[in-house]
């Protein structure tokens, strides 16, 4: 037997009647009280019967699947020597204790479900707290499921290496032999410019020497100039 059984049931319980009374929504008092009572009965019986008959009976008569992981789960901390451990996959963690859950609802809701209504209740409570309670334990399982891939990807984010530098071209090693270099495109771009300005002023002051020398026109006055 599962020795977090006693939790296991105590949480169940009192996650079943938190969800219960929120679900029927009714104001505190009475009302709220019974609520909270029924759902509590329903799921103490149906984690016991979980934990404390139907999970210990399936694990000693099944020795296949995920019933053999469990019970090298429970029996390997009391072992000296480490034993065999299948390979855990994503489908074998949210078939968890699928098998379980079923059994146990099928058993509880039979129950209650003959106490609150007689012999005819039996096999429609049966099936229907059967497909709840597996549908439950799947949307458990579930989110293990995310939890673990959301930690793996944290994981593998973090021990990612860090991105290598880029490696120099074998052109630009035989610009450097002869005292050259390539030249990004933002410095290729200000060379441009540079050598515009200096054109500028050396227009500009061809232009002025002329003016100077023939007191004439010069070409950009007579482009100016309207016809």
């Amino acid at each position: 037997m599962d020795p977090n059984a006693p939790l296991t049931v105590a949480q169940g319980t009192l996650f079943t009647c938190d969800i219960y009374g929120t679900f029927k929504g009714w104001p505190i008092g009475p009302l709220a009280g019974s609520s909270a009572l029924n759902g509590g009965i329903a799921a103490a019986t149906f984690f016991s019967l979980r934990e404390y008959i139907v999970s210990p009976l399936l694990l000693s008569t099944v020795d296949a699947g995920q019933f053999s992981r469990r019970k090298w789960e429970l029996e390997a901390p009391h072992e000296k020597q480490p034993g065999r451990s299948e390979r855990l996959t994503w489908w074998g963690m949210r078939a968890r204790k699928l098998p379980d859950a079923a059994v146990s609802g099928a058993i509880t809701g039979g129950v209650l479900y003959t106490l609150k209504r007689g012999r005819r209740g039996i096999i429609p409570g049966a099936v229907t707290a059967s497909v709840a309670c597996s549908v439950l334990q799947l949307a458990y399982n579930e989110l293990g499921v995310m939890r673990v891939k959301y930690v793996s990807q944290r994981l593998e984010a973090e021990n990612m290496p860090a991105p290598l530098e880029p490696k120099t071209p074998l052109s630009q090693h035989v610009l450097k032999l002869f005292g050259m270099h390539q030249l990004s495109d933002e410095d290729y771009l200000e060379k441009l410019k540079h050598r515009r300005e200096i054109a500028l002023r050396q227009i500009a002051e061809i232009e002025k020497e002329l003016k100077s020398e023939g007191g004439g026109t010069t070409d950009t006055e007579l482009r100016s100039k309207p016809p």
